[in-house]
């Protein structure tokens, strides 16, 4: 069985853009905050909305104001914008760019004379939102039949499209109309998303037999995709969440296509994905599921990332020109493996109905988690006491560095400025740790352990520095781009990292420049060993790095464990290259 997921799946930009705003006031204030309607079309996330105390308005005429309210991606009237204000409430605009952009088309136009013809559907909160712009000049088409029940007499009008639209009713409706009235203008508001999810979907018909749509079902584009499938003789399941998936009847396919509407969660459509590679995974044999369940448990336990830190110590030891020694790979392995499983630990979500993939797994054996990061952490301990006094002092004062930083609170009168009361809240401070603790166990301690305390502070100390910057380079790409991908996952959870505080593209920018300032390292390296093809040790887990980060930018792998592999994969490479 194979699972093809769409590339589109999911929440569309104007609804994230709403979402990711609304959950942003949410977590600068502590209040609650209302939206008008629906924030979107989805019951799980308009439950998970609500514990972060994101609630629909209620319908009553006499509600009053006092704080903030959310207007929807959809967008409203003027008159509904004028009213919230004059009851008190500091109105947040939340309004899809496309969709402001067609109701400033629409006020225009009226302005100018036009009356405004609105293709979409009757009585749907955007198309309701447009005609208060017309200022009564509006009217709604929904088909090229209903261009006929228009009045005569109409001398200038003007086409416009619920953004929404998909298909070629626009192109069907706009030919009516150009038949019926001499003047006419047109303006293709339609979004480009709602066009490229339905081709997508039809390429994805083609090429399965069967297709699972996840969506609310009050969401009218879910279910719009549901149809289209139908129409197509595909067997077609419209489903809320993975507890739906008639596992039984999809057992026969070999091929299923997934695909979401725009008001879908990112994590239901993972969980659903989890749900049908687990029912791949019954069908293979028992030797490739062994394989297979190992594979999981390297990655989610973090061996991976644990060896991928051993190998960058061999790395880091060529680029010093110091005597590798096992332990030096040891060290990092026991104790950056860890750390981070630690943190997993520390950072697990209360509500399961969040967690997807390697997430859950972990979550569900996350007791022998714990038991066996405290292993790993007692082994590095003792190996740091059996390297030395400076060793041991340095895995010491690492560790209690991180206790601090995990339970530590920040004074009153500075958390009043921070808005955060403690250290780990901060946001980039995970991500600075993180790469201090790879920089400080895969670099510095295997300097000290061959030189001693007293060759720091001197001038030969360029390579330890150049392969220190090199090593925290590495490592705050790899904590960057996680963030980056889990930013939705972060700001429901209330989690305020780098990438949630600046946004996606200053993020984008700055781990570009991150990636560059490294290739531009890893050459310097190589000259300072004298010789130029050893530049190549360092560049190459640059380059991998960087391919790993392009298809997390533009959400080309979809399979966490996949994902996971791939973010480590960059310094098992450099290991290899290193042995070689």
């Amino acid at each position: 069985m194979g699972i093809r997921l769409a590339k589109t799946a999911g929440f569309c930009w104007g609804v994230r853009r709403a979402v990711n705003l609304a959950l942003h006031v949410a977590h600068e204030r502590a209040q609650r905050i209302l939206t008008f309607g629906p924030l979107i079309h989805n019951r799980q996330a308009l439950d998970l909305l609500r514990t972060k105390g994101i609630e629909q308005m209620p319908k009553e005429p006499d509600c009053r104001g006092g704080g903030p309210i959310l207007i929807r991606a959809h967008g409203v009237t003027p008159e509904v914008k004028e009213n919230l204000v004059a009851r008190g409430f500091e109105v947040i605009d939340a309004t899809c760019p496309h969709v402001a952009r067609t109701q400033r088309i629409v006020e225009r136009q009226a302005a100018e004379g036009f009356h405004i013809l609105i293709v979409g559907d009757r009585g749907h909160a955007e198309v309701e939102g447009l005609l208060g712009y017309s200022h009564g000049r509006g009217m709604v088409i929904e088909n090229p039949e209903d261009v006929e029940t228009l009045p005569d007499g109409l001398e200038k009008v003007c086409v416009v499209a619920q953004t929404t639209q998909g298909g070629d009713r626009f192109e069907r409706c706009v030919e009516a109309v150009r038949r019926r009235f001499e003047n006419v203008k047109v303006f293709n508001t339609r979004c480009s998303d709602t066009n490229n999810r339905q081709s997508e979907l039809f390429e994805l018909a083609r090429q399965v037999e069967a297709v699972i749509v996840v969506g609310g079902r009050g969401s009218a584009n879910t279910t719009r995709l549901a149809e289209l499938s139908r129409e197509r003789g595909v067997p077609t399941w419209h489903i809320e969440t993975a507890d739906e998936l008639p596992l039984d009847v999809l057992e026969q396919y070999n091929e299923i296509g997934v695909t979401a509407g725009a008001s879908t969660p990112h994590w239901i459509i993972e969980q659903v994905v989890d749900r049908l590679e687990g029912l791949q995974r019954r069908r293979r044999p028992l030797a490739w599921r062994a394989a297979s369940a190992l594979v999981r448990l390297l990655v989610i336990g973090q061996v991976f990332l644990a060896l991928g830190a051993a190998a960058l110590a061999l790395v880091a030891c060529h680029l010093m020109r110091l005597e590798y020694r096992p332990a030096y790979s040891a060290l990092p392995f026991f104790y950056l493996g860890s750390m981070h499983l630690l943190h997993l630990w520390a950072t697990l979500p209360s509500d399961l109905s969040l967690m997807s993939g390697p997430t859950r797994l972990f979550a569900a054996h996350r007791s022998a988690a714990l038991f066996g990061a405290l292993l790993a952490l007692l082994a590095a301990i003792v190996l740091g006491a059996w390297m030395g006094a400076w060793v041991f002092a340095m895995v010491a004062l690492t560790t209690f560095a991180g206790a601090i930083y995990s339970f530590g609170r920040i004074p009153e009168a500075w958390a009043r400025r921070l808005r955060h009361r403690h250290l780990h809240n901060i946001p980039g401070s995970k991500d600075l740790c993180v790469a201090l603790a790879w920089a400080m166990m895969i670099v510095i301690v295997p300097w000290v352990h061959t030189h001693g305390i007293a060759w720091l502070g001197t001038r030969n100390m360029v390579p330890l520095l150049l392969t220190a910057a090199f090593v925290f380079g590495l490592a705050m790409v790899r904590s960057l781009t996680v963030d980056y991908r889990e930013i939705e996952g972060d700001l429901l959870l209330g989690r305020e990292t780098l990438p949630i505080l600046v946004g996606r593209k200053p993020t984008h920018y700055l781990l570009t420049f991150i990636l560059a300032a490294l290739a531009v390292m890893a050459v310097v390296l190589g000259i300072s060993t004298g010789q130029f093809r050893d530049a190549w040790l360092p560049l190459a887990p640059v380059v991998v790095m960087a391919a790993v980060y392009w298809v997390t930018y533009r959400q080309r792998v979809h399979s966490h464990l996949l994902w996971a592999f791939l973010l480590d994969l960059p310094f098992l490479v450099a290991g290899i290259l290193a042995l070689a």
